[in-house]
């Protein structure tokens, strides 16, 4: 398993189609930062892929400007969520709206995992 490890947190590609992150506790995700990451991300996944959110910590971005670079990038088909807090999930209502591929909660990884495995074999 190949990681990239950040400022904001870690990315790790747990297969040829699926990334897991997870942000440090009270970061502030900025839209620099995703772009950088995303560059990494992308010579990891030349196809489809989606994003694994760990979300046990708390952290703030910028809903509208993060997933509206996220609907650019193409190959990017899904996101879900793993969320250990009501007031979490609550709080992406906006991401959902805004972004334009399949968007999920969750309240494990291995339940998100597998709900990513069949939004991409569906693609």
């Amino acid at each position: 398993m190949s990681e990239i490890e950040g400022r904001y947190g870690s990315a790790v590609f747990i297969d040829d189609h699926i990334v897991y992150m997870r942000m440090n506790e009270g970061v502030e995700v900025k839209l620099s930062g995703a772009r950088s990451t995303h560059r990494k991300i992308a010579e990891h996944m030349p196809g489809n892929y989606g994003i694994l959110i760990d979300r046990v910590h708390d952290y703030s971005i910028s809903p509208v400007e993060l997933y509206e670079y996220l609907n650019s990038i193409e190959n990017l088909k899904a996101i879900a969520n793993v969320v250990y807090r009501e007031n979490t999930k609550s709080s992406l209502a906006t991401a959902e709206r805004i972004f334009q591929g399949h968007f999920g909660y969750f309240s494990s990884v291995e339940e998100a995992h597998a709900w990513l495995n069949s939004v991409l074999t569906e693609e």
